[in-house]
C-alpha cells in the first residue's frame, strides 16, 4: 500500500491495520504531500498514538518540520519532545472579553502525556504554541492545529493538522510584557505608553495630518473609601472591573490605559 507514497516511514500501512484506517491514512498522507509540494509556510503532519496514549510516532511529517529539528524523520516524536520549552493555551473568558494563557512547562509535560492525549481526544481538536528551544541555541515558536480522528477498531488515534511559525509574534508579545507595556493589573497600557500616544497625536497635529484629537482623564469618586472599608484587595477589583468595562464597551480605534492609582487615560480616535 506504500509503493506510491514517498519516502513513508510510519507504522501503521505496514503493520497490519484496519483498511478503513490504511484508507483514510492514505488519503490525508497522499494530500498533505501535495500541500508540501507547493513550499507553503505551514507545515503539514500526521502523528499517532495508541489508546492508551503513552507513545507517540509521526506517520507523515513535512520536509520543513524535519530540517527545522534537523533530525531523520524516525526521530522526531523524541527530538520535538525534548526541544520543547514550554507548550501554552489561550482562550477566552469573561464572555469573549478577556483572553486567558496558560503556560505549560515541559517538566509539567512531561508527566501529563497520557492526560493530555485523553482531552485532546475527546474534544477532537488540537490548538496549542510550542516554545522550542533548538540546536545552536536557537528559540522558535510553532503553533499547533490539528484534528483527531479515532479508529476505535485499531485502537488508534490520528492527528492530522499543522504547524505554523510565529516566533515574530510571540516574541513580539514577550517583548511588550518585559518593557512593561502593560500594567500588572488592569492589563492596560501603562501611563508611559499613553503619553506617547498623546505626543504623537499632538506632532500630527502641529504638521496639519490631523483637525483634532481628544484626550480625557478618568478619576474614580471615593476609591479611597473603598479601600479603607473593603480593603485594598476590594478596591483592586474595582480598578480590574473598569478595566475591563472600558476594554470592551470601547471603538477598536480607541486607546485606553491606566495613568496610575485610580486615575484611568482615554484617547478617542482622531477627529
Amino acid at each position: 500500500m506504500t509503493d506510491h507514497l514517498a519516502e513513508y516511514g510510519g507504522k501503521i500501512l505496514n503493520g497490519g491495520f484496519s483498511a478503513k484506517l490504511c484508507r483514510r491514512l492514505t488519503e490525508c498522507i497522499t494530500a498533505l504531500e501535495a500541500l508540501d509540494k507547493i513550499s507553503s509556510p505551514i507545515i503539514p503532519y500526521i502523528a499517532a498514538w495508541c489508546g492508551d496514549g503513552k507513545i507517540i510516532w509521526y506517520e507523515y511529517a513535512g520536509k520543513r518540520f524535519l530540517t527545522l529539528l534537523n533530525c531523520q524523520r524516525s526521530e522526531i516524536a523524541e527530538v520535538f519532545q525534548q526541544s520543547i520549552v514550554d507548550r501554552r493555551l489561550y482562550r477566552y473568558a469573561d464572555r469573549e472579553t478577556k483572553v486567558e494563557e496558560e503556560i505549560v512547562t515541559r517538566a509539567e509535560l512531561r508527566g501529563d502525556q497520557s492526560d493530555l492525549r485523553e482531552k485532546v481526544k475527546r474534544e477532537g481538536v488540537v490548538e496549542f504554541i510550542y516554545q522550542l528551544a533548538l540546536s545552536g541555541e536557537k528559540t522558535i515558536w510553532l503553533k499547533d492545529q490539528a484534528m483527531i480522528e479515532v479508529f476505535a477498531d485499531d485502537e488508534i488515534c490520528l492527528s492530522i493538522g499543522c504547524l505554523t511559525e510565529v516566533t515574530k509574534e510571540m516574541e513580539q508579545k514577550d517583548l511588550l510584557e518585559k518593557i512593561g507595556y502593560f500594567d500588572e493589573l488592569t492589563k492596560l497600557p501603562k501611563r508611559a505608553i499613553m503619553q506617547r500616544i498623546i505626543e504623537i497625536n499632538i506632532g500630527n497635529l502641529h504638521r496639519g495630518h490631523i483637525n483634532d484629537f481628544v484626550f480625557m482623564m478618568l478619576d474614580l469618586d471615593h476609591f479611597k473609601t473603598v479601600n479603607d472599608t473593603h480593603g485594598h484587595q476590594a478596591g483592586d477589583n474595582v480598578l480590574v472591573s473598569l478595566a475591563e468595562v472600558m476594554r470592551s464597551t470601547k471603538r477598536q480605534e480607541d486607546e485606553i490605559g491606566r495613568y496610575g492609582g485610580r486615575n484611568f487615560m482615554v484617547s478617542p480616535a482622531v477627529i
